[in-house]
């Protein structure tokens, strides 16, 4: 942040934690909103761009497949986490 923006923090440390949790983590592969809520966060502008989601479908199809998404996800971060775990062993050990 510009030193001249330092002193109004307080208006930009929403935009900040927003950008933050949107960005894709090298340690698991996944953004952190992602991680926790399923999806990729929306903006304002996704409100008024027309919806790309399904139509409405059975509460429990629905909760059957985001569970089936999360596990694959939280397994694939398992699995990239491991990765950059082994990837770091030489350089721990010293």
């Amino acid at each position: 942040m510009p030193q001249n923006r330092k002193c109004d923090w307080k208006n930009y440390i929403h935009a900040m934690t927003h950008a933050h949790n949107s960005l894709r983590c090298t340690a698991t592969g996944f953004s952190p909103f992602y991680l926790m809520f399923g999806r990729e966060p929306r903006v304002l502008l996704d409100a008024f761009l027309p919806s790309l989601a399904c139509p409405v479908e059975v509460h429990c199809s629905y909760v059957w497949r985001f569970q089936e998404c999360m596990n694959w996800v939280f397994e694939q971060a398992r699995q990239h986490q491991n990765r950059e775990i082994e990837h770091m062993k030489p350089y721990m050990s010293q």
